[in-house]
């Protein structure tokens, strides 16, 4: 493998991650309730007393040392990257639209933005998981099973995002309407959006 295919594939992992903090910041500047691991997060954390990041870290290293008897291959640098990345650009990201954005939207503009963010989510998620350097540990929930069933990414994704949902609901975790919308869209627009950069990703890369 040369330098050069491995630089692009982690200038993608980078790439990809911080796009991804951005959508995601845009999801929690709408303020219609967070993403479904999101609230799984938060429900782990109400049930152990301990804060969001250390749920996040616990619930990550658990989900790593299953990875990593199922599959090492999806254990590589982006499984690291997105330990720290994703968070630290939402926090950056959040700050910089809470001060060229007006307070005070209203419920449709909300939904848009929530929309919008969903969608950057996406294209960062396709970028970094596509680099082929691994993925995030919950990440490869859905991409470990899409790839040794016969489902469909979209399909996978949305009962995936369902089940952690409800199992942080169950804990304690807080929905909102924008929790239940990403939970039905993000699989479907994730798959819409890989269909069309897959090659041209993989035509860059080599």
């Amino acid at each position: 493998m040369s330098k050069e295919k491995v630089a692009k594939q982690m200038f993608l992992v980078v790439l990809g991650q911080v796009i991804i903090g951005i959508g995601l910041s845009f999801i929690i500047f709408a303020d219609l309730g967070i993403d479904a691991f999101g609230v799984f997060h938060s429900g782990v954390a109400n049930t152990f007393n301990i804060s969001f990041g250390a749920a996040m870290f616990y619930e990550s290293l658990l989900a790593l040392v299953v990875i990593f008897f199922v599959d090492k291959k999806y254990i590589n640098f982006a499984t690291v990257v997105s330990l720290f990345l994703v968070g630290f650009t939402a926090d950056l990201a959040g700050l910089a639209l809470n001060s060229i954005m007006p307070d005070n939207l209203g419920f449709i503009s909300n939904l848009i933005i929530v929309f919008v963010g969903t969608f950057i989510l996406s294209v960062g998620l396709n970028f970094y998981v596509l680099a082929g350097l691994g993925v995030g540990a919950l990440d490869a929930v859905a991409e470990i099973i899409t790839d040794k069933s016969r489902f469909e990414y979209k399909v996978v994704k949305m009962g995936n995002d369902l089940f952690f949902l409800g199992i942080g609901f169950l804990l304690g975790g807080k929905v909102g309407i924008a929790t239940i919308l990403t939970a039905f869209t993000m699989g479907p627009t994730i798959q819409f959006v890989r269909e069309r950069v897959s090659q041209p990703i993989k035509n860059w890369i080599s």
